[in-house]
């Protein structure tokens, strides 16, 4: 027979009353294990504003707000050995299937601690495996090192003294759903056979995605942000420093995209404001029989600045084609991003919506990213025969899904979350 016991030490003041678990087998009691509260404290988690989320008070923004923030935690009386470890929560579903460990991500790991307070940074901009002791990445310990699921947590901190008796605090964590940015400026671009044009907007396939990325059949989702008019410096700020999933619907042409202050000027198709570029020769456009450079933003050279992206959808002409110096799909692979969708050549708005709003659904059920792309073709195609006794090439000739060497599984949206961290 198993029972738990409490076992007073009348050596020690009532200070040192501990909790202690016995096993009662044939007559002999054996100690299993000592856990004695207050010596060791997890006093709070800020973000980089100093918002207070310990407790499931907040959620952490770990990607947009994290960077910056702050684990504090306090030894009380004797040195302690300290292991601080987030853990999933059993009743969590989602997060019980994609971590198959209890323990998810390691804080501190057997850091001896004299008596004090200790501040631990939190920097997501960090990748490393977490075993520092220094800093906290917000990364799980798989090898894919990716930023934690949104949702609930178990903060655990674990102190051994000398005697090896154990002392524990757990606190709830709660963690920001991984962002979705989904660019749309508004412009009249749908047509069908029987109608040439119509004042559907481009924006209109970023909420489509968005309503199902909300909502995806495991249970997770995607905070989504529809945005229809910015510049290029702040899009490549957002697609760096904040998305798990970057959306753009859109003007576009070989080695740039196109991006306007207004939505005026979408809406009467004027020239672009700013530019996001492969390389600055691809900022000199031509517009109304003249030749122009607008202000432009182009990509980073080197380094993984997009490896927390799991997938940028470029709903934009040529941005999947020319040359690999200017094919802007394959540059963000290069940067990091695990799945890239871009067209090769021009494509018919329909075409398009069609093949959007078809790939979204069927990602959100779960189904592998590379198949749902390939029956999204297939059922664009099918929708639009109109277009094709035209002579247009079928959208299977140029719509492209580039894939990242070495991207672990699943490769699916489900759940929603970062991208392959590891640099």
């Amino acid at each position: 027979m198993v029972s738990p016991v409490s076992c007073y030490h009348p050596d020690k003041s009532l200070e040192a009353l501990v909790m202690a678990r016995f096993r009662v087998h044939s007559g002999r009691v054996e100690h299993i294990t000592v856990s004695r509260k207050g010596t060791v404290k997890l006093v709070s988690v800020t973000d980089a504003e100093g918002t207070e989320m310990l407790g499931g008070a907040a959620a952490l923004d770990l990607k947009r707000r994290g960077k910056g923030g702050k684990l504090r935690y306090q030894i009380k009386k004797a040195p302690q050995k300290v292991t601080i470890t987030v853990e999933r929560i059993p009743q969590n579903k989602v997060h019980s299937k994609f971590y198959p460990d209890k323990i998810v991500s390691t804080v501190v790991s057997e850091q001896q601690c004299a008596p004090g307070s200790y501040e631990i940074e939190l920097r997501p901009d960090r990748v490393r495996d977490n075993s520092s002791n220094e800093l906290w990445t917000g990364r799980d310990d798989g090898k894919a090192c990716r930023l934690l699921l949104g949702g609930r947590y178990r903060l655990k901190i674990v102190g051994v003294d000398g005697s090896g008796r154990e002392a524990s605090d757990t606190q709830l964590l709660e963690i920001a759903a991984p962002v979705a940015i989904l660019h749309g400026p508004w412009f009249p671009q749908h047509f069908t056979e029987a109608e040439e044009e119509g004042p559907v907007s481009n924006l209109d396939d970023s909420s489509n995605a968005a309503a199902v990325l909300k909502n995806l059949g495991d249970g997770s989702s995607f905070a989504c942000e529809l945005v229809e008019v910015s510049r290029a410096k702040k899009v490549m700020q957002g697609l760096r420093n904040e998305s798990a999933l970057f959306s753009y619907s859109g003007h576009g042409s070989v080695g740039r995209i196109w991006f306007y202050d207004n939505s005026t000027d979408a809406a009467e198709k004027t020239a672009a404001t700013t530019l996001l570029v492969t390389h600055t020769e691809c900022a000199v456009l031509s517009h109304n029989d003249r030749t122009y450079v607008p202000q432009s933003t182009e990509l980073p050279k080197s380094g993984k600045p997009l490896r927390d992206v799991l997938l940028v959808f470029l709903n934009t002409c040529y941005a999947g084609g020319g040359d690999p110096e200017d094919n802007m799909a394959l540059k963000m692979i290069e940067l990091g991003a695990d799945f890239v969708v871009g067209f090769a050549k021009s494509i018919y708005f329909p075409v398009a919506n069609d093949f959007t709003q078809n790939f979204f659904k069927r990602c959100s059920k779960g189904e592998p990213i590379v198949r749902a792309a390939r029956s999204a073709i297939r059922y664009a195609d099918k929708r639009n025969a109109w277009i094709y006794s035209r002579s247009e090439p079928k959208a299977e000739s140029f719509i492209k899904l580039y894939v990242a060497p070495g991207v672990p599984e699943p490769h699916t949206l489900v759940p929603a979350r970062y991208g392959c961290g590891k640099a």
